[in-house]
């Protein structure tokens, strides 16, 4: 009796697994809405922003370790040190 059971409930379960899994409709895929154009705008910005970030990076990393060439102090150093600890 309770393999009867057991078995009359597994196709039960499958179907329910399939039938949830099948249904995709609350998923919303818009890509008619998004053209070539804007997804290249949006990628140059994000790769445009990247750069920025970085190249401010290095001019502060080259101004703090001018600072320290030009007046090498203990202070200097630990101030160029710190610096290239936050930046890494």
């Amino acid at each position: 009796m309770k393999t009867t059971k057991k078995l009359l409930l597994l196709p039960a379960i499958l179907a329910n697994v399939f039938i949830a899994c099948n249904n995709d409709d609350n998923i919303v895929t818009r890509t008619e809405d998004v053209s070539k154009k804007d997804v290249i705008e949006n990628y140059a910005n994000i790769v445009y922003s990247s750069y920025k970030e970085s190249y401010d990076s290095a001019l502060e990393m080259q101004l703090q370790i001018n600072q320290f060439v030009e007046n090498p102090t203990q202070e200097g150093f630990e101030s160029a040190k710190s610096f290239l600890a936050r930046s890494t």
